[in-house]
């Protein structure tokens, strides 16, 4: 995964790593609002508190779910 890292700097992309799972990394970022969403394949995002989730983005179906979760 170096050189994706790498990739992302060259572009001025910024880009952190999840000191353990990454979907409850996303899920964290998206309930305090740094992003808009998180794109995921799993389910697990949801346990952890994602609030936006788009899911099959990568299908070749080309039909991508999409998840808003209200918040109270």
């Amino acid at each position: 995964m170096y050189w994706l890292q790498e990739l992302l700097q060259m572009f001025g992309l910024p880009y952190i790593i999840a000191p353990m799972e990454a979907e409850a990394q996303c899920a964290f970022m998206n309930s305090i609002e740094l992003v808009d969403g998180v794109v995921t394949e799993d389910c697990d995002v949801f346990l952890f508190g994602g609030r936006n989730v788009f899911k099959n983005i990568f299908d070749d179906r080309k039909y991508v779910e999409t998840y808003y979760m209200k918040v109270c």
